[in-house]
């Protein structure tokens, strides 16, 4: 009895595999899914590339977002653009993720430098 398959019959098999890397190469562009990047949702900036990645206090996420916002990633710039004011270091929680050392320039300066008076 051979165990033998036709060509079209391992196409088949394998039609799962390249779906699922397809599936995944898609979530992957758009941002979506399980491996999405941290885009900006207002200029679609990676934040993880730039190096703006960080945690803000719930008020001072909820005055820039609303409370029932989706809005899960904002890069420094926009935050900044919805608050209506530069970030200070009081803006930021004390989370491990905030200590974290390689920030941009532009972080670094708002998690550093208060704001002039």
């Amino acid at each position: 009895m051979s165990v033998r398959k036709t060509a079209s019959e391992l196409q088949g098999d394998l039609w799962p595999l390249h779906a699922a890397a397809a599936k995944t190469k898609r979530e992957r562009d758009s941002g979506s899914g399980p491996h999405c990047r941290p885009w900006c949702a207002l200029c679609r900036v990676d934040t993880l590339a730039i190096r703006e990645f960080y945690m803000v206090k719930d008020e001072v996420w909820d005055a820039a977002v609303g409370p029932d916002s989706f809005i899960s990633y904002l890069c420094i710039g926009c935050l900044e653009l919805r608050l209506g004011r530069r970030l200070v270091p009081d803006d930021f929680t004390d989370a491990p993720l905030n200590e974290c050392r390689g920030d941009s320039p532009r972080l670094h300066d708002r998690k550093t430098r208060e704001a002039p008076a």
